[in-house]
């Protein structure tokens, strides 16, 4: 597989915004995996196998009705699941750079065998109080929902989620001695840039 580094983390831990100052400043290629995301998902319907989650299309259903369990395994079961399209894709870059792959699907487990060296990867991860202030930032159920109280309960669920996907996330890279940046209020994006930057050093030396 070309060369490839790799971010990850939870949701709205400002990975996005790093990666790519990352490729305009060092000129890699980006791959940005919620872009991919649709595509995915519809390659493994195709695929699909008995006894697979299914997971409901509405809003409400997933966000309301749904327990948190569930929202875990299916968030897991799309990593996993996804992932060897996110290598395909990979394969395809017809390029001499060093790719910059990004998204919070990119999970320790599953990017660790594909690593050169453990500095190679790095993931991102946001404190309760953190995500708070950035969901309230980003309105990410926006016009989701008519009823104020039903998006306040969905965006609490979505939450939820995400800092269980951190915890699962931290939990698997502190098992395979991987990186992992913590972030809070009083951290701000220069700082989380300049980080991952210096993680990164061994390969952007080069440019």
């Amino acid at each position: 597989m070309k060369k490839v580094i790799w971010i990850g983390g939870s949701p709205d831990s400002g990975k996005t915004t790093v990666a790519k100052a990352l490729v305009r400043k060092y000129q890699m290629d980006y791959y940005d995996y919620d872009l991919y995301e649709d595509k995915h998902h519809q390659l493994m319907a195709s695929g699909s196998k008995e006894g697979e989650i299914e997971i409901p299309s509405s809003p409400e259903d997933v966000w309301l009705h749904t327990s948190k369990e569930n929202l875990l395994s299916w968030a897991h079961q799309s990593f996993n699941g996804r992932f060897p399209y996110v290598l395909r894709d990979l394969s395809k870059y017809q390029t001499s750079s060093t790719i910059l792959a990004e998204g919070f699907g990119l999970t320790p487990e599953l990017v660790f065998p594909y690593l050169d060296h453990p500095k190679d990867a790095v993931w991102i991860i946001s404190s309760e109080e953190k995500k708070r202030e950035m969901m309230l930032k980003r309105n990410k159920m926006n016009g989701m929902f008519n009823d104020p109280e039903k998006e306040i309960q969905a965006e609490e669920n979505m939450l939820q989620r995400d800092l269980k996907i951190g915890s699962m996330i931290k939990e698997q890279a502190d098992e395979l001695g991987l990186s992992v940046i913590h972030v809070d209020k009083n951290t701000s994006i220069e700082q989380v840039y300049n980080t991952v930057e210096k993680q990164f050093e061994r390969i952007l030396h080069c440019y």
